[in-house]
């Protein structure tokens, strides 16, 4: 079967959920040739893809542009290349992406679209500019591939082409993501905390959108109803003890010996299995990466109601209405009451882990982009 060379135009390669996906799916598609594109830097995963033998460009689009250095760049990308496939991340990516598709007359073009809001609420006005303008030139990709049935309906109301709509949801590595009592005993000794404490799991950056302040306020009103040992543990770009707002959150909470602040970490998989819930309490997602990970080694979830989350948990019973810390509290309750029953805990976290098997398998996931591409070229 005949490769085909496809180039990845995205705005960042920080760490963040599309670029988390956007890695995996070129890292593990060893049927085709991928090159990456970033409109800023490369970034975390940049010179992760480079290490491992990935051609990866930077364009350092900002206020000092260099337009004659875009162009020479560009030039030396599709004339040593030569892509058939465009596959452009995000609003930024895919205006940038469609515009030079008119340029070097490339027709395999695809947008790839995280966002499952467009308000001024969730959304930069930038953003939104470059969303609006988007919708305007929607025709022109093969397909606008969305990640949630929520992200789909928000933008099709939003007059992007209906007729270039495909869902195709995030997929999870089972081989990467599994549970292991291994990373539950080492990382708890490491941070000194025993195996009779309830451990709770926000992996979050620290941004308005991740809504840290509900997440606290719900642990402070848990805190003064129940008289338990349990713990916290932060993990994100800027969820550190420098963060000074999140310093101010924490003892405005009564929570300073509760909150074990670990910023960026890379193998999330360990923290997952030390935990006992991992929490999300964002007030926008599409497809949140953290509820499908881990439920992959077991950890059950609560989350707000949010982009497809409806569709990955098991429990609709716990999902709350965004920033109601009232009833997040109350979900913390229903949780640490059925992890006293033994039984009914374990088939909670063994079903959590089916169901992504099921339906969410990142084999399953790459098997339609693959599809996808190949059809049309």
């Amino acid at each position: 079967m005949r490769k085909i060379r496809i180039l990845h135009i995205i705005p960042s390669l920080e760490i963040g959920g599309a670029e988390t996906f956007m890695y995996r799916l070129v890292n593990q598609d060893k049927n085709n040739y991928h090159f990456i594109l970033c409109l800023k830097d490369k970034g975390f995963y940049g010179k992760k893809l480079e290490k491992e033998g990935y051609a990866v460009f930077e364009l350092n689009l900002g206020i000092n542009l260099n337009f004659f250095k875009v162009i020479q760049n560009l030039n030396f990308i599709f004339r040593s290349h030569k892509p058939e496939i465009l596959n452009c991340w995000m609003y930024h990516g895919a205006l940038f992406g469609t515009l030079i598709s008119f340029f070097y007359k490339v027709k395999g073009l695809f947008w790839l679209i995280r966002h499952s809001e467009l308000n001024l609420k969730s959304t930069k006005i930038s953003t939104l500019v470059v969303a609006k303008l988007c919708a305007f030139l929607s025709k022109n990709p093969k397909s606008i591939i969305y990640n949630s049935e929520e992200s789909r309906n928000v933008h099709e109301n939003s007059g992007y082409d209906q007729q270039k709509s495909l869902v195709i949801g995030n997929g999870f590595m089972l081989d990467k993501f599994y549970p292991d009592k291994a990373d539950r005993f080492n990382l708890r000794k490491i941070l000194n905390i025993p195996e009779s404490t309830f451990v709770f799991l926000h992996v979050a950056r620290w941004h308005k959108d991740k809504d840290h302040e509900t997440c606290l306020k719900s642990l402070a009103l848990f805190q003064s109803k129940h008289n338990i040992d349990w713990k916290i543990i932060f993990v994100g770009t800027g969820m550190n003890k420098t963060n000074a707002k999140l310093q101010e959150l924490i003892v405005g909470n009564n929570l300073s010996d509760r909150c074990i602040l670990l910023g960026e970490r890379p193998n999330t998989k360990e923290l997952y299995n030390a935990a006992d819930l991992t929490l999300l309490t964002s007030i926008t997602e599409s497809f949140p990466n953290v509820i499908g990970e881990s439920m992959a080694c077991t950890t059950p979830c609560i989350s707000s109601d949010v982009g497809n989350v409806r569709g990955l948990l098991l429990n609709q019973n716990w999902i709350f209405p965004i920033k109601d810390h009232n009833q997040m509290s109350m979900i913390l309750t229903k949780a640490i009451l059925l992890k006293s029953k033994p039984e009914e805990w374990l088939k909670c976290k063994s079903e959590s882990r089916s169901l992504i098997e099921r339906k969410f398998s990142f084999e399953k996931v790459l098997s339609l982009y693959q599809s996808n591409w190949k059809a049309s070229i």
